[in-house]
């Protein structure tokens, strides 16, 4: 919401979304541009690269894990492609995000450093264990 934004629009909205069981949470706009961004936009570009990342030779043996963490690059190009270039600044420090994690791992496995890549396998296991917690009970997310 912004200062112009229509108070009495927002709670006719916020109902109807609330009685369809949807949660509401009002935001600014660049709040909003920030998260989406994150959770949003930035699972379709991995989900793009991974896809991408491989030949379609490689792509003969993928398997349900392969497939479901690749399922939202079947998206329509076109729309994703403005979504990305609407919100290029926010979802271009995701990527960055996204790159530092990836470089992490990558460089616990080339030093061989078990402890490390599991410490780093163990933090994503939590914080998603965490997110499917919150989703269920909504019990509150973990840092």
């Amino acid at each position: 919401t912004t200062k112009k934004t229509n108070r009495r629009a927002v709670q006719t909205l916020k109902r109807f979304w609330s009685d369809l069981g949807c949660c509401v949470k009002l935001m600014t706009p660049t709040e909003h541009d920030r998260i989406f961004a994150n959770i949003s936009h930035l699972p379709h570009v991995a989900a793009a690269a991974l896809i991408n990342s491989n030949s379609s030779e490689e792509l003969k043996f993928a398997g349900k894990g392969f497939i479901d963490t690749s399922r939202i690059a079947s998206g329509p190009a076109n729309i994703w492609a403005d979504v990305l270039l609407t919100n290029a600044d926010n979802t271009i420090k995701g990527i960055d995000k996204i790159i530092a994690e990836l470089l992490k791992l990558k460089k616990a496995i080339k030093n061989q450093n078990k402890q490390q890549i599991e410490n780093l396998l163990e933090a994503a296991r939590k914080k998603r264990s965490a997110l499917i917690n919150y989703k269920i009970n909504k019990k509150e997310l973990i840092s």
